[in-house]
């Protein structure tokens, strides 16, 4: 079977995370550093390879559109044309990561963040054979997402003050959401559907992170980019698409232990 083209790029970068892991760790052997090599910050006190930590993340959403396909009026010569419109959904919203020190200069790490977004919008349309007949369609969708994230990091210490790292890892979006169609033509009445279901988004990402400690605690900036599956979902030929993928950067404060 023959593998869908948006996973050929996850699984390079699950390639990637193994040889960084075994090249990092094999590298540290070489050079005779003790394991593990600890992240040093001021007057840094070594509690264990655990880490924990909480802050907020800025999301850019690639797409979140609705758009009125092309309809033709069964039983008429009517016909419309299609139409969209483009949401703009970028938030602030919590993010919670817990990870292990794996092996030296390598982090594994679980992420969770979640987030809520309601569009609506109203289409007015003319029917492309007769200017006498119209159509109004109104939109509305309420969604709830919830981000689940895996990955690696490897790092080298900055002397005294933190370390710098590059990550790599998948993103695992459930959107359970509710999305509501109104279908009104000239002389015909009113249509309405309600569909209650799953938008299910699968992403790759790579980053950048820079992390300043004290003791056990730190604190870092993260910088990273996202790219995966765009959902879709239709009702009454009205359909909506939300992709999460795009770019992020976030604030977090953390512990060892």
């Amino acid at each position: 079977m023959k593998p869908r083209i948006h996973t050929l790029p996850l699984m390079f970068m699950a390639i990637a995370l193994a040889v960084v892991a075994v090249g990092t760790d094999a590298a540290a052997q070489q050079s005779g550093l003790p394991y593990p090599v600890i992240p040093p910050g001021i007057n840094s006190v070594y509690r264990g390879p655990h880490f924990f930590d909480a802050g907020v993340k800025y999301m850019w959403f690639d797409t979140v559109k609705v758009v009125v396909n092309r309809f033709s009026n069964p039983g008429s010569v009517e016909s419309f044309n299609e139409s969209q419109r483009v949401f703009n959904n970028d938030m602030w919203v919590p993010v919670f990561e817990v990870g292990r020190q794996a092996n030296n200069f390598f982090d594994l790490y679980g992420g969770f963040s979640w987030f809520s977004l309601a569009n609506a919008a109203r289409f007015n349309q003319v029917s492309a054979n007769n200017p006498l007949i119209t159509q109004a369609i109104a939109y509305n969708l309420d969604l709830s997402g919830y981000q689940f994230q895996m990955g690696g990091r490897s790092w080298f210490p900055l002397w005294g003050f933190g370390r710098i790292a590059t990550t790599l890892g998948v993103i695992n979006t459930l959107m359970p959401y509710t999305m509501d169609v109104t279908r009104t033509i000239t002389g015909e009445g009113s249509r309405f559907d309600s569909k209650k279901a799953l938008f299910w988004h699968f992403a790759g990402y790579a980053g950048v992170e820079l992390e300043v400690g004290y003791r056990s605690f730190y604190g870092k900036t993260q910088f990273q980019y996202n790219l995966g599956t765009q959902p879709k979902r239709e009702v009454l030929d009205v359909v909506a698409y939300v992709n999460p993928s795009g770019f992020m950067v976030a604030l977090s404060g953390g512990l060892r232990f």
